[in-house]
């Protein structure tokens, strides 16, 4: 036996159906933006992350080669000042320069490492300072040797 009613009764559950499906599409349709724009966030987020991590490094690098340029002329300018009451007495004992020898090498090891960088103005003025200061103790030195020998 067919109920009488069938017709209407299809014609109500596939309307329901579409109701059910119209109403979950949205639900769902969100659900999936939400995952993709959290996936991209952390996406961004994981990059600036290593971005600051490889700026940190570089950072670290930089000091660390600042500092040992920065050692170096400490120990040049600790010679000149302790030859200074010694180089009346023993005149050879003024010369600098193996200090300053080592000083070009250490510039020359950061212009190596340094080349094809694009310093900032501070690096690039901290660098020329530390070469003009080179240059200054070699005149020094080569002043000292002439008035030495004479």
């Amino acid at each position: 036996m067919k109920p009488v009613n069938s017709a209407q009764r299809r014609k109500a559950f596939l309307s329901y159906l579409l109701v059910f499906v119209i109403t979950l599409l949205p639900i769902c349709l969100s659900i999936y933006l939400y995952g993709r724009v959290d996936h991209a966030e952390n996406d961004f987020l994981r990059e600036k992350y290593r971005i600051s991590q490889q700026m940190e490094e570089v950072k670290y690098s930089e000091s660390r080669i600042y500092n040992a340029l920065n050692q170096d002329i400490i120990s040049v300018e600790n010679q000149i000042t302790q030859s200074q009451a010694i180089a009346v007495t023993s005149p050879e004992s003024g010369n600098i320069e193996p200090k300053i020898s080592a000083l070009k090498r250490s510039l020359r090891e950061v212009d190596s490492e340094l080349s094809g960088e694009k310093l900032n103005a501070t690096e690039a003025q901290m660098l020329e300072m530390i070469r003009t200061q080179a240059e200054c103790l070699e005149k020094l030195n080569g002043i000292y040797s002439s008035t030495f020998q004479k």
